[in-house]
């Protein structure tokens, strides 16, 4: 089948203006490149950062994004590593020089002359990228695209940070902010066989926080630092939170010869006596993005589904609204953009009772009030109670199926009950993806 010539692109023509729903020619790749037609593109805050003109681009228009998943279309003629058909990603180091002493020992993502996905060059938020065949990494299997696309920066972000830290199997790390990052921190630091703190200002950060995995949750005030010497102290700290107010509640936390590892970028200063990283041996180290080899550790670990990032799926022409949410602060989790205009499929529709997850927005909602038209009862559940008593009112303005609300952990499948045979089960939790063969969603 040809490629196209022309195809769907978000530009970003002006800082804080919204994105320019564009068509735009299809890359045309080098002989070291390979073209890739994303299926999945995660929003980061850099790309809140990017939009604003805080970390302005050196040209516009630009597209954004530097966390796409997808299918390889073409390749070069020198590129070797991946064939037609191939799932790949890209993070946010696009490439290096590849010959710098920080390329040669593992750092390329502090090379001088690293170009950035989606700042330097046109980044995923697009039908298609083209990438240098010797960075986008391959997607093992087990992994779809929603969920892997977050991985590409996020996860690999916070599996870099962890690395950092030098803890080993049974120490204990305190993670800070349970944002995306920090999310992805707990689970790959219980992988790691490590003890975990979790470290937050929002109770129900925290108690996502306990679902994935951690020990124990530690209210991020003035008495943090004491309360996590109380439960044995930290052999590490991560800060993925962006502010200074977890500076002293990490140096309070640290154990003798702890490391602090810092992700987060405030805007302040961060200060501290000599003392008290002199007198406890204490480590304080930088870290952004990852290297090629963490990102292959990272995807090994996640084989097979077992790091879940708390998801919101929301399809690609809602990105301008999507970014408006992440900027205002009102995302758990991560945003995944999906490729395509989403519909059900369904011309012998008997199912009676849909039970969604993920069901309070994006394509989980746009699901439900499809169904519900379709005059199947529904079971829905999300965190959020309040966007699913949204949800259920605007079904019953236009439908009087029962819709029961299910505001639960994603991860406890059981407390909904036993669905009736020949029923549809599916999701958009990012957390559990469950299909029929009565149902299916596919894109244009």
């Amino acid at each position: 089948m040809p490629l196209p010539i022309m195809m769907k692109a978000a530009l970003l023509t002006d800082y804080h203006a919204p994105l320019e729903m564009a068509e735009v020619p299809v890359p045309q790749i080098g002989s070291d490149e390979v073209l890739v037609q994303i299926e999945a593109s995660g929003l980061c805050f850099t790309d809140v950062h990017i939009w604003k003109g805080e970390h302005a681009p050196p040209s516009l228009p630009l597209i954004m994004g530097h966390e796409g998943v997808g299918r390889v279309v073409a390749v070069g003629s020198t590129a070797t590593r991946f064939q037609v058909g191939d799932c790949v990603g890209i993070g946010y180091v696009y490439g290096a020089c590849g010959h710098c002493r920080d390329c040669r020992t593992g750092g390329e993502n502090y090379c001088s002359d690293f170009t950035a996905t989606g700042y330097a060059t046109p980044g995923c938020f697009a039908e298609y990228v083209a990438l240098k065949d010797q960075w986008a990494s391959k997607i093992p299997n087990g992994i779809d695209a929603i969920e892997a696309a977050p991985l590409m920066c996020a996860g690999a972000a916070a599996y870099a940070s962890l690395k950092k830290t030098g803890v080993q199997v049974g120490d204990t790390v305190a993670i800070f902010g349970m944002g995306g990052l920090g999310q992805y921190c707990v689970q790959l630091a219980k992988l790691s066989g490590l003890r975990v703190i979790a470290v937050d200002v929002a109770d129900d950060k925290l108690a996502t926080a306990k679902t994935l995995g951690a020990d124990e949750c530690v209210k991020a005030d003035e008495g943090a630092g004491a309360a996590i010497q109380e439960l044995g102290g930290a052999h590490g700290c991560v800060n993925f939170a962006p502010v200074t107010a977890t500076w002293p509640m990490m140096l309070d936390a640290c154990n003798p010869r702890a490391t602090i590892v810092l992700t987060g970028v405030p805007a302040g200063e961060m200060a501290f006596y000599t003392y008290q990283l002199v007198e406890r041996g204490l480590m304080v180290r930088g870290s952004s993005a990852s290297n090629r080899q963490e990102m292959a550790e990272l995807l090994a670990l996640a084989a097979g589904g077992r790091v879940k990032g708390v998801i919101n799926a929301v399809p690609f022409a809602q990105i301008n609204e999507a970014l408006l949410d992440l900027n205002a602060g009102k995302v758990e989790g991560r945003t995944v953009l999906t490729m395509g205009e989403y519909k059900l499929m369904d011309l012998k529709l008997t199912a009676k009772t849909a039970l969604i997850t993920g069901a309070s927005m994006g394509i989980g909602a746009h699901v439900a009030e499809t169904l519900a038209a379709e005059g199947v009862h529904l079971h829905l559940t999300a965190r959020s109670a309040e966007k699913l008593e949204t949800l259920k009112a605007e079904i019953a303005k236009t439908s009087d199926v029962s819709v029961t609300l299910h505001p639960l952990d994603l991860t406890s499948r059981g407390r909904t009950g036993r669905l009736g045979a020949g029923n549809l089960q599916c999701g958009y939790s990012g957390q559990q993806r469950w299909r029929n063969s009565q149902w299916r969603l596919v894109g244009r």
